[in-house]
């Protein structure tokens, strides 16, 4: 590996000892040593995928998943994706989401957004499919979230009404006017999916909806919508918060 990568597993107290030096472990390892610097500074945990399964020996026949991670009180199993990565690992990482029983939350980090399509080939009828894009931007945004008040940001950013709590299961927030906020800085295919059903299934209802979110999932989110929906960019609220995005 790296041996880099291998030392910063290991002083993330990760018990790896497994001395293959194969690409695609190297590359996983790797994956593995940046997932697992997201828990310096934050309420992050990481477990690393050899302290929950049964097998410590990767093949090539083996799951995908890098670990499992706590963020904002949830458990998820996490994958990565890398930008070299092409269909037929894009659909064994597919395969091995769908095969998963125990667990209903899935974070799945995308450096190539161009795999995810507006076809279901995402969606496993989750709790949650959280999509993110590895950049130093969004990891700094994840360990701060905690931090973060997302309410208040909400609030100024609708400053000319009051914002609720929705009496809409789908969605977080909603405003006097009866516009329905989902508030998603990062894509969640389940949500997504969730609400093109309720797009699907009454035709005839027109509901205001806003989604909040950063401004690079923007396109993404609009290319998997089947109906045209309003999307805020919360990039320019977050401020002093995240000053590496506001530069760019």
């Amino acid at each position: 590996m790296d041996d880099k990568g291998t030392r910063l597993v290991k002083e993330f107290g990760y018990d790896y000892s497994y001395k293959c030096r194969r690409k695609e472990y190297v590359d996983r390892l790797n994956e593995i040593a940046k997932v697992a610097a997201l828990t310096l500074d934050s309420n992050i945990d990481f477990i690393a995928s050899w302290n929950i399964k049964d097998d410590d020996i990767f093949t090539e026949q083996s799951r995908k998943y890098l670990g499992k991670m706590i963020f904002q009180e949830k458990e998820f199993i996490v994958y990565y994706i890398a930008n070299d990565k092409r269909k037929p690992y894009v659909s064994q990482i597919l395969n091995d989401i769908r095969k998963l029983v125990s667990y209903k939350n899935i974070m799945i980090f995308v450096e190539d957004f161009n795999l995810i399509k507006a076809k279901r080939n995402f969606v496993f009828g989750n709790d949650s499919t959280v999509i993110i894009n590895p950049t130093p931007e969004n990891f700094n945004l994840m360990r701060r979230y905690e931090d973060i008040d997302f309410y208040e940001i909400i609030k100024q950013m609708y400053s000319n009404t009051e914002v609720l709590l929705s009496n809409w299961v789908k969605a977080d927030y909603m405003t006097e006017d009866r516009t329905y906020i989902f508030f998603m800085p990062f894509i969640d295919t389940e949500r997504l999916y969730g609400l093109n059903k309720f797009y699907n299934n009454n035709k005839n209802i027109i509901r205001k909806i806003d989604i909040i979110t950063l401004k690079e999932n923007k396109e993404k989110i609009e290319e998997i919508l089947t109906n045209k929906t309003n999307i805020v960019e919360m990039d320019e609220w977050l401020g002093g918060i995240d000053g590496e995005r506001q530069e760019k």
